[in-house]
């Protein structure tokens, strides 16, 4: 981070002093000004002292006004999929058994709002925990729709990967099983990098 802000600095110095001096040569030859009367030491160091205030002000606002709209991505994030719900039934329930479909509702709406092209962080580190917590959501929700099968008898939204009608073999349902759960442990375990990434950017508290 330190040293992309080194970078950025100096590239910004150099455009800034490079339009001063444009500005300088421009008034020389316009006034007929002798150029070593102007253009002395303390003349370009006064001109990077100003770049550098110029260059800092630049890039203190772009992040600000990043944060500001990454604020506002996770405030709607932290709202459709908090800490309680659909991530403490994915952080406890074994998907080897009776799945309640009504306690993943809100991390599936995250999904469909997160597979939006407008859904995305400025912040590096956030949009890259948030691009894997879309991808692991995709693939459990993939899942859960091919290998699940509704309860009868029920008027909840009662699913399992095992029913009576249909004939899986135990290594499969084994493995359908273990993916679910590991699943469930990734997105949990993703969703806690970005909570914790979103409080080391001052975006959430």
């Amino acid at each position: 981070m330190f040293f992309q802000y080194i970078k950025t600095l100096f590239k910004e110095i150099s455009l800034i002093g490079s339009f001063i001096l444009n500005i300088l040569g421009f008034l020389i030859d316009r006034l007929n000004i002798i150029p070593s009367l102007i253009i002395t030491p303390k003349i370009y160091l006064i001109i990077i002292f100003i770049g550098f205030l110029i260059a800092n002000y630049r890039i203190y606002s772009k992040v600000a006004n990043n944060n500001e709209q990454d604020k506002l991505l996770f405030k709607s994030f932290i709202n459709t999929l908090p800490m309680t719900g659909s991530i403490v039934y994915l952080r406890t329930h074994d998907f080897g058994s009776t799945i309640d479909m009504d306690q993943l509702n809100q991390l599936y709406e995250f999904r469909d709002k997160g597979n939006s092209p407008d859904f995305f962080y400025l912040n590096k580190t956030l949009e890259k925990h948030n691009k894997i917590l879309l991808r692991k959501t995709n693939e459990f929700r993939d899942i859960l729709s091919q290998y699940s099968f509704p309860v009868k008898q029920t008027t909840r939204q009662l699913y399992r990967i095992k029913d009576d009608d249909i004939v899986i073999e135990d290594d499969k349902y084994e493995e359908i099983k273990n993916r679910l759960n590991t699943l469930a442990d990734d997105i949990v375990k993703t969703y806690n990098l970005l909570i914790i990434a979103a409080k080391k950017s001052n975006i959430y508290s």
